[in-house]
């Protein structure tokens, strides 16, 4: 008879999660090192899976030190390294003026606004004469052309205007200790993303590039007909980087079809809808393409893989209500089973008077071949 045995695992093989530290004192900890995800008094999970890690810092690295560890990684149910905490220094390295903050990982970000550049005042100060006298050093090589104000406590240094040249170690100097803190200056503003090939940039209501976008702009794209959009049709600078990579522009299959369809929707209509570069615009833009994808997605999901492109190409007002152009492009309508087509499937499903979360007053659906 032939027996087998059972492997068991043993409790160091299996991946247990880790319970999530507490920040003691000024330390702050962020998982993964993002600083959208900092562990503090309001993160709910107890918690985090086995390979979380932990970039750590202090609340203020111009004031504090680092004693430990800085990065963690959670492995078998424990924290890796020592843990950390935060010694206030003698030598302390404060900024004022310009806008900035302190990185997941400590370093201080000055934001730099090529436009309108701001001034920075780094002040070197020392807790006790008995330190002084206080000396500023920075990675500037005219160093010693700087705005000096020395003085008892405090050697002060300003930047003026700031740069994105700036970026090094600056240094407070007592007699017996010293501190550093990395600084990194950052253009606040983004250039002009690469337009996809065989498609185009939308600049808002200019609809044509600029040198620079400031914090908050948005730019939109659009692809040459017979190509189709992947990615996001929509992207918005923040803090110096598009929160997205452009999108890319792919053909259209040579043969399929073109569902071009006109509805009429009881969404209320308000005058921000009719900048179609505006926010409102690209949310029911989106609600609407959301719909028609969710419906195929949940009632006939083997269109699906034939589907190319959804868009809005056009949005008009009706009273109160909003009349929607749109097209859905697939690579073919049949998939060679009792299905009807996808133009079939769609047109009842507008005749009905229900599309997802629209409710459909009156429409019309066409197809065309490609």
């Amino acid at each position: 008879m032939v027996q087998f045995a059972h492997r068991i695992k043993s409790p160091a093989m299996r991946k247990k999660p880790c319970l999530v530290p507490r920040n003691r004192g000024p330390v702050r900890q962020f998982v993964n090192g993002d600083a959208r995800r900092p562990i503090s008094s309001y993160y709910t999970p107890p918690t985090l899976p086995d390979g979380t890690k932990l970039v750590v810092r202090c609340r203020d690295p111009g004031m504090y030190r680092l004693i430990g560890d800085q990065r963690r990684i959670c492995q078998g149910g424990q924290w890796t390294g020592d843990e950390p905490e935060c010694q206030p220094v003698e030598t302390q390295v404060l900024f004022y003026g310009a806008p900035h903050e302190v990185a997941s990982n400590g370093t201080v970000v000055v934001y730099v606004h090529r436009g309108n550049p701001n001034y920075l005042d780094v002040v070197c100060f020392i807790t006790s004469l008995w330190l002084g006298p206080p000396r500023l050093t920075t990675p500037l090589v005219n160093d010693g052309d700087l705005w000096d104000w020395p003085r008892l406590y405090t050697d002060t240094k300003r930047l003026n205007p700031i740069s994105t040249d700036f970026s090094g170690m600056y240094t407070c100097n007592g007699s017996s200790s010293f501190h550093s803190v990395h600084v990194l200056f950052k253009a606040a503003e983004c250039d002009v993303p690469a337009a996809p090939e065989h498609g185009r940039l939308l600049d808002g209501s200019r609809q044509q590039a600029r040198d620079i976008f400031p914090a908050g702009a948005t730019v939109s794209f659009e692809c040459e007909d017979d190509y189709s959009l992947v990615g996001s049709r929509q992207i918005t600078c923040e803090k110096g980087q598009w929160l997205d990579d452009p999108p890319v522009c792919t053909v259209l299959p040579s043969s399929g079809a073109v569902i071009r369809g006109i509805v009429e929707t009881t969404e209320n209509y308000t005058a921000a809808l009719e900048d179609t570069t505006s926010l409102a615009y690209k949310k029911f833009e989106k609600k609407f393409i959301d719909a028609i994808m969710r419906f195929y997605a949940q009632n006939h999901p083997e269109y699906i893989a034939y589907h190319e492109d959804t868009k809005v190409t056009d949005f008009e007002k009706s009273g109160r209500k909003a009349i929607v152009h749109f097209e859905v492009h697939f690579s073919q309508l049949d998939n060679d089973s009792i299905l009807p087509d996808a133009h079939t499937v769609l047109l009842d499903q507008v005749n009905t008077g229900q599309l997802g979360p629209f409710s459909i007053t009156m429409g019309t659906v066409t197809k065309t071949e490609t």
